[in-house]
């Protein structure tokens, strides 16, 4: 390599990374031209990438999202003031729901999805999942609502009642068999 392609090696430089700036910053729908797009952003863990047009199974997705139980209204999950949620679409790495709810959406594009108690989108409350336990061996602030640790590796469960010697645990989801909405916006979608 010669002094003669040096120029053009720092143009392919710079408007590569002005590329993965844009891309990143969502402001270019697809990266395209002259010059051939770059195979990944130096010094970022940014890749460019081709931006789709619409959501495909494989498509590498950022979404903003808002999750809200119907009765009583409480927000269950939000993505407001955090990063968008990244996930590719099909890898199982979400919920189902959200994963499938993103397909033929667009850049830009807010869908409102409803899940009623025949399809929760936590799930349906199990009676088998609730208990009883006893409450010499939980802590001594223990109390309706609050969430323990029974056993190292399990997720939490929520003490539902409590009476002389033993205490009422539901292993449900604390959501599930609600109803609900998730509200899902599109903020990047790549290949």
């Amino acid at each position: 390599m010669g002094r003669e392609s040096s120029p053009r090696m720092l143009a392919v430089a710079v408007v590569g990374t002005i590329c993965c700036y844009l891309q990143s910053a969502g402001l270019i729908s697809f990266v395209t031209g002259i010059i051939q797009r770059p195979r990944s952003c130096s010094q970022s863990t940014v890749a460019c990438r081709a931006a789709l047009e619409r959501v495909v199974k494989g498509s590498r997705v950022s979404v903003t999202h808002k999750t809200m139980i119907v009765d009583p209204p409480v927000e269950a999950d939000s993505s407001e003031g955090k990063p968008p949620l990244v996930f590719v679409v099909g890898e199982k790495a979400v919920l189902p729901q959200l994963d499938e709810g993103v397909l033929g959406m667009t850049v830009g594009e807010t869908k409102v999805f409803g899940f009623g108690p025949d399809n929760p989108l936590f799930g349906p409350h199990k009676e088998e999942l609730t208990m009883e336990y006893p409450l010499d061996r939980m802590p001594a602030d223990v109390r309706v609502g609050k969430m323990l640790i029974i056993k190292e590796g399990v997720p939490p469960v929520t003490v539902t009642s409590i009476g002389e010697s033993t205490a009422i645990i539901d292993a449900n989801h604390p959501y599930a068999g609600k109803a609900a909405t998730l509200t899902i916006s599109v903020v990047s979608c790549e290949e």
